[in-house]
Formats: C-alpha cells, sequence, structure tokens
C-alpha cells in the first residue's frame, strides 16, 4: 500500500512488499518537511533493475555533477531496504519506464520518502506532482537538466527548499472514478 494511515501510536508500520522499509500517509506527501538533504554526503543514486537507454543517458549524464551510484540488476546488485542505502544521497535518479500520461509509479515517491530530490522523468497528466519538490527531466536537453541539479546542488538554500517541498499539490480522489462508474451503470 502507497498510502496508509500511520496507526494510532504514531509508528510506521513495517510492510514486507514496501521497498523503502516503511508506509508514510497520504498526508505526509502534501505536507511541507524538515529535511536533512543538505547535509548528506553523497551526490546521487539509482535503482536500475531496466537499463532502458533514456534512463542510462540520464544516469551518465548526472555523473559531471557527481558520482551516481547504481543498485539494483543494472549496478551494484539489489539492496534489502531503499531507505537505508539512499539516506545517504541528496538526489535519486528515478525516471519511469515508460513516457505514457498518467504512469506515475513508485519511483518518485520512494525517491522522496527516503528524504531524497528526486531526478524524474514521467508524465504527470493529472498535475498531482509538485513541480517545486523534483528535478523535472521530461523532455528537456540532458544539459538542461544537468545544469538544474547543479543550480541545486550548489546551493544550501536550495536544497533545503526543494527538499522541503511536499511531493503532492493535493490529495487524490477517487471521487470521480466512482461518480463515472456510477454513470455508466445507470445508463
Amino acid at each position: 500500500m502507497l498510502f496508509p494511515e500511520i496507526i494510532g501510536d504514531g509508528l510506521r508500520r513495517k510492510s514486507p512488499e514496501n521497498r523503502v522499509g516503511f508506509e508514510l500517509s497520504l498526508n505526509e506527501f502534501v505536507t511541507p518537511r524538515k529535511n536533512d538533504v543538505a547535509d548528506r554526503p553523497k551526490f546521487a543514486c539509482a535503482f536500475v533493475n531496466n537499463p532502458e537507454p533514456s534512463r542510462m543517458r540520464l544516469i551518465s549524464a548526472m555523473e559531471s555533477c557527481g558520482s551516481v551510484d547504481v543498485y539494483g540488476l543494472a549496478g551494484q546488485g539489489p539492496v534489502p531496504n531503499k531507505f537505508d542505502v539512499a539516506s545517504q544521497y541528496r538526489f535519486q535518479i528515478c525516471p519511469e519506464n515508460i513516457n505514457r500520461p498518467g504512469y506515475v509509479t513508485e519511483k518518485i515517491f520512494d525517491a522522496w520518502a527516503c528524504g531524497c530530490i528526486p531526478i524524474w522523468m514521467g508524465l504527470d497528466s493529472l498535475s498531482f506532482l509538485n513541480p517545486d519538490a523534483f528535478i523535472d527531466a521530461t523532455y528537456k536537453p540532458l544539459e538542461n537538466v544537468v545544469g538544474d541539479v547543479h543550480l541545486v546542488n550548489s546551493s544550501r538554500e536550495l536544497l533545503e527548499q526543494v527538499g522541503g517541498s511536499p511531493l503532492l499539490l493535493r490529495r487524490p480522489s477517487l471521487d470521480s472514478i466512482f461518480s463515472d462508474l456510477r454513470g455508466a451503470l445507470e445508463e
């Protein structure tokens, strides 16, 4: 589950299918956060099982800003817990497997949950994602993305600003889906 609520005692529940090692509530994704990203010792990481060419070009381009460590089948091997690894990095490169409108997977959410600034490539056609909370690499020349990352990485103020921004602009709702289903059933 991506958006379970925190249980009554405020503790995060462990989940065997949750790769970051804990679950966040939906409210946490729409709330500004205190972040230590400016104090993290390492530049960037990526978790890659599918070495898709545009993903690998993005990773390679980011190496001009600093050292990028790649984990997963296309890198140093799988890790048991993303948070333990990613929490050492300021940025996480997390492009989607494909750019299709509305195809937003766990990648950007995992990066943000680990406290990293996501470097994301994907199509948020419903405009749920806060563009102030990540570096958008979608349909931009790689040199522009590199410039954006370099600018943020060279300023403690920008690292704190981007790293502290909520990932979502608003809470997702299933109301429109239910309404559409009701309308279809009534016809």
